[in-house]
């Protein structure tokens, strides 16, 4: 069976707290965005979801995506912005029982 779980939860996957000091993967010119990963509280400096996942350090072809509950296909990622207090879910499948 194919299960999904927030990727953020999973061992190997950076957390919001670790990515916070991360400042490489924040480009400084972007706004501080304050949002819920995975029910999480954490900081982004992404303007798009595909900059959060990309921020997050996942590969973008193996999560899938929900902004404020709403599924957000890959292909349309980058044309949907990011706003503080924006409910994100990052999801990764897993195999297992």
């Amino acid at each position: 069976r194919l299960h999904y779980e927030p990727s953020l939860r999973l061992h190997g996957i950076p957390t919001p707290m670790a990515t916070q000091t991360k400042s490489a993967a924040r480009p400084s010119d972007q706004p501080v965005r304050t949002v819920v990963i995975n029910g999480a509280r954490c900081e982004v400096r992404a303007a798009t979801l595909a900059d959060v996942v990309t921020e997050l350090e996942h590969e973008p072809a193996a999560v899938a995506t929900a902004l404020d509950g709403a599924f957000v296909a890959r292909a349309r990622r980058a044309e949907v912005a990011i706003k503080d207090g924006a409910e994100i879910e990052i999801v990764a499948p897993r195999q297992g029982g």
